[in-house]
């Protein structure tokens, strides 16, 4: 049965679930890594999963937060190799440019907050409704917050065929005061990510492409200080090219 469900899923996804409750070989593909290696991590307790009958299921939404948080910790060479895996090359920079780039954000709710980051997406022509968007990043929002710490949050819709932006896009957000987006080490944020992908593999990779930016703090910084939105770009241009993902 699993078998079938998964030649279903790449057949109608190209080799992509859609799938909130993934099987062991769908979890294996979306992860990258060899159904063992999901099995020894289960063994050892470092991957969220639950046995059905004597199956084991995942849930998607729960595995991104997981991925989220370890990302944090898991080395550079990993990183870059998830960054890497795909048939186009694809780099951050490419990704912002100066109209996705709000700086001077208020303070507020995580929906004042999260309407800020979206604004940009619909003055650029890349998004008609406001409110779905809105809607879609509140829902993640309340199954643990995208802020993953030292400052800096990745907001993104729960499934990535979920999110109403064609194309990957990626919004930088800036509030120099700081607001609280429920961080778990109690951090202001400052620094957003708003993640916009359609595809599991490519919002995998740029997630992974973020986490070697915020892993090292002086990069925040940069950002951080950044007067205006070109400069913003321009670092993230020195970043791709340090990690060797330039387009």
């Amino acid at each position: 049965m699993t078998d079938k469900i998964t030649r279903k899923n790449k057949q109608a996804g190209g080799g992509e679930t859609d799938r909130e409750v993934m099987t062991l070989s769908e979890i294996a593909s979306y992860l990258k890594v060899a159904e063992k290696s999901v099995l020894r991590m289960l063994r050892k307790g470092e991957i969220p999963g639950a046995k059905v009958g004597s199956q084991w299921r995942f849930l998607r939404s729960v595995v991104d937060d997981w991925l989220i948080a370890r990302m944090q910790t898991v080395g550079k060479p990993a990183l870059v190799n998830v960054i890497k895996t795909a048939e186009t090359t694809m780099s951050l920079s490419n990704l912002v440019s100066p109209d996705l780039v709000r700086l001077g954000m208020e303070p507020g709710d995580k929906r004042a907050v999260l309407a800020q980051l979206i604004e940009p997406l619909v003055d650029s022509g890349l998004l008609a409704r406001k409110s779905l968007f809105l809607r879609k990043l509140m829902a993640r929002e309340q199954l643990v917050s995208t802020a993953v710490g030292h400052g800096v949050a990745l907001p993104h819709v729960r499934a990535a065929t979920d999110c109403p932006v064609a194309g990957p896009h990626v919004v930088v957000g800036i509030c120099p005061e700081g607001t609280d987006f429920e961080a778990l080490d109690g951090e202001k944020t400052r620094l957003f990510f708003l993640v916009c992908a359609t595809r599991e593999a490519v919002h995998l990779r740029l997630m992974a492409m973020i986490a070697l930016i915020i892993r090292e703090r002086g990069r925040v910084e940069r950002l951080l200080s950044c007067k205006n939105k070109k400069d913003v770009v321009s670092i993230l241009r020195e970043i791709d090219k340090q990690i060797g993902v330039e387009a």
